[in-house]
């Protein structure tokens, strides 16, 4: 009879690039995952060694030939799956003598563009390898510590890891009291130094031995822990480089209009400033330029225009730190300053309302009337407060009035704090475009060559054409609305403008996009709106309907085939493409989450592996799918690498705009809140759906 052993459900092992395979046009670089070494693993009964048989009749492939996932230092074993954590994908792995070897393919993000630069030139050199053992052979002893060899075992994952894992400090799981049997077919008598010869023993008592907390793991663990630690910082670092870029970029384009705004120059002037890659200095040397020649044509002055805060800008901020304040804001705005795509709309907002802490709004009209050298004695109610909203400055000033300011302001923020912090998920799945202006805008994926043709024996080298891609496009349009501050609402301190109204009119700004989002989707009962090529996204034709049935790991697997299986424009080679959201009604959410999660097949009675196990960074349930179906579901690629759906905004200002106008229509202020976008299903390879059932 076989023994039983008890062991770890999960191990790693320290495997190396090679760094001479590098090749720059495909990303890939090979890796030599294992050599079978001995290494030192720990036990409840004590230190025990292992060796890994490499033999293609050992090694189970599948799991990494089945697309596994290259990550960043194990992140997944941490409970930290994620798109970030994804560096690339194993694209093949196979036995080549006494190595096993993997074909790995960066991902072209670009925050993992650095990461494969140090791979190529051979900084980061090495790597860590994770696998499950099936069965074991005990083949000698050395100096009393048993040697056992994996005669069957699996390799599911491969990470980048800057510290190579020592041989001591080898075992982690993802818990570490979590134990399953292994059997061992033979066993040998104990020596008392290592030796090559195996020599066997009539089978022993059965022997246990469980995990548990020694000294050598809790080595391991501190030494896993810094290694972490270093990795993260490297990645944040590169991340927040990336970042700081972007965020320069957007508080340029932004700070640039807002310049030409306040000095009435149009937009036309702003576009080309932003087109031409001036900066904000050049910007304000131009507006005064610009003005200089106008004031000298007219013989006086149209605008003021002052560069850096001065005295309105100082009021502005605090009063409206005083009305988000008052009405009960604080928390929604600081939630809404920390999300990134919208932190340069809140650059200089502040909620410390300073020495304008507790004033009503009508106060507030007060004040701007006093500062600006005003006169307020005998003004009461709605006269003060309209003399606040007309005031203009001296005569021959053509500006707005302090408190008008003060009040779209206030409007603005209470509305872009809404929409930033609704719970949206559009930008989890579709790719955010920027787009000029209202016209159609082109996308285009360029085609691609098959392969060299060959040189005649007269040395004669053959043209080739520049293949036909493809081209989507997408037209953006307006949406808004116009709401209203009465004159009574500010003197009676009406708090539904700023309590409800403006943020309301935020949520369903954030709402609308969420909508027109999902009705690319939705479209012709669930198959999708239009592709590029005038057929509907999920179509016979396109490739990308798979197996129909209640879903279970088979329709998923079958799913994530229609992906792999995709083809280039010019279909000369497999796009290779990993399903990283899933997308579908709640009804099936909760199984969803389990078949991502779990080891083995949930439908089986017996553990059979579970062959789409993190299979998903992103599992959206929504009833937006549930409205039109309770079983249909979908998986989308990762939307910055292979986009399908697509929403854009002009100029890439996501924040919606606001409009001040004072009308003899209306006793008061009205602003209209505009937001210009519009979205496009652009691609269809990079989704698939199933109707279930």
């Amino acid at each position: 009879m076989a023994q039983r052993l008890k062991i770890a459900r999960d191990f790693h092992t320290r495997a190396a690039f090679e760094p001479s395979t590098f090749d720059p046009a495909t990303g890939t670089v090979e890796v030599a995952f294992s050599t079978g070494a001995r290494a030192l693993r720990s036990s409840w009964e004590g230190p025990f060694y292992e060796e890994l048989e490499i033999s293609e009749k050992a090694v189970d492939l599948s799991r990494l030939n089945n697309g596994a996932p290259f990550m960043d230092d194990h992140p997944m074993k941490r409970g930290e799956g994620g798109v970030r954590g994804v560096l690339g994908v194993v694209e093949r792995a196979w036995i080549k003598g006494s190595e096993g070897r993997a074909l790995i393919r960066f991902s072209e993000r670009e925050d993992v563009k650095a990461i494969r630069a140090d791979v190529q030139t051979g900084i980061l050199r090495h790597v860590s390898v994770g696998y499950t053992i099936e069965q074991l052979d005990l083949v000698e002893k050395v100096k009393d510590v048993p040697v056992y060899r994996a005669t069957r075992w699996t390799p599911y994952e491969i990470s980048q890891t800057p510290v190579a894992v020592d041989d001591a400090a080898v075992v982690r799981g993802r818990n570490e009291s979590e134990t399953y049997e292994v059997e061992i077919l033979s066993r040998s008598e104990e020596k008392p130094m290592p030796e090559k010869t195996v020599e066997t023993t009539p089978e022993p008592k059965p022997v246990v031995i469980e995990t548990r907390a020694s000294a050598v793991e809790e080595a391991t663990r501190q030494a896993a822990a810094q290694r972490e630690a270093r990795t993260e910082a490297n990645v944040a670092e590169v991340t927040r480089a990336t970042e700081k870029a972007l965020t320069a970029e957007r508080d340029r384009v932004v700070e640039i209009r807002s310049l030409v705004r306040r000095a009435k120059l149009g937009d036309e002037l702003a576009d080309k400033l932003i087109k031409d890659g001036a900066s904000v200095n050049d910007v304000r040397g131009a507006v005064l330029d610009h003005l200089t020649t106008s004031s000298d044509a007219t013989g006086q002055s149209n605008h003021l225009f002052e560069a850096g805060e001065d005295s309105r800008d100082k009021f502005v901020r605090g009063g409206v730190a005083a009305i988000i304040q008052r009405y009960g804001h604080t928390e929604m705005i600081s939630k809404a300053m920390k999300v990134e795509r919208f932190a340069p709309a809140f650059r200089g907002t502040s909620t410390d309302p300073g020495e304008f802490g507790g004033m009503k709004v009508y106060d507030l009209a007060r004040v701007s009337l006093e500062r600006q050298g005003q006169s307020v004695r005998g003004l009461h109610g709605d006269q003060l407060v309209r003399r606040a909203m007309q005031y203009r400055g001296d005569p021959g000033m053509n500006v707005t009035s302090d408190f008008t300011i003060l009040l779209e302001t206030a409007v603005n923020k209470l509305f872009l704090g809404q929409y930033a912090i609704a719970d949206v998920t559009w930008p989890r799945w579709c790719a955010r475009k920027s787009v000029q202006d209202f016209r159609t805008s082109t996308f285009y994926r360029p085609g691609t060559f098959s392969t060299l043709d060959s040189v005649t024996e007269a040395g004669e080298v053959k043209h080739k054409n520049i293949p036909d891609g493809s081209k989507a496009t997408l037209t953006p349009a307006t949406k808004g609305n116009i709401i209203g501050i009465s004159r009574r609402s500010i003197v009676n301190d009406d708090m539904g403008v700023f309590r409800d109204m403006a943020a309301g009119l935020g949520d369903a700004a954030a709402r609308t996009v969420e909508a027109d989002a999902f009705a690319m989707i939705t479209a012709n009962s669930g198959l999708g709106a239009l592709a590029p090529d005038g057929v509907a996204l999920f179509n016979a034709a396109h490739n990308n309907i798979s197996a129909t049935g209640a879903m279970s790991v088979t329709t998923l697997d079958s799913a994530r085939a229609k992906l792999k299986l995709q083809k280039d424009v010019s279909a000369n080679y497999y796009l290779n493409l990993v399903p990283r959201v899933w997308l579908g009604p709640v009804e099936l959410g909760g199984l969803a989450r389990q078949l991502n999660a779990a080891q083995y097949d949930p439908s089986k009675t017996t553990n059979i592996p579970n062959i789409v196990m993190g299979l998903f960074s992103d599992v959206i349930d929504v009833g937006q799918l549930s409205a039109s179906s309770a079983t249909r579901h979908y998986l989308v690629a990762d939307p910055s690498s292979a986009p399908v759906f697509a929403v854009g905004f002009i100029d890439g200002q996501e924040a919606p705009r606001i409009e001040t106008e004072n009308s003899f229509e209306y006793d008061g202020v009205q602003m209209k809140v505009i937001l210009d976008y519009g979205t496009a299903v652009i691609d269809y390879k990079g989704a698939a759906t199933s109707a279930g059932v």
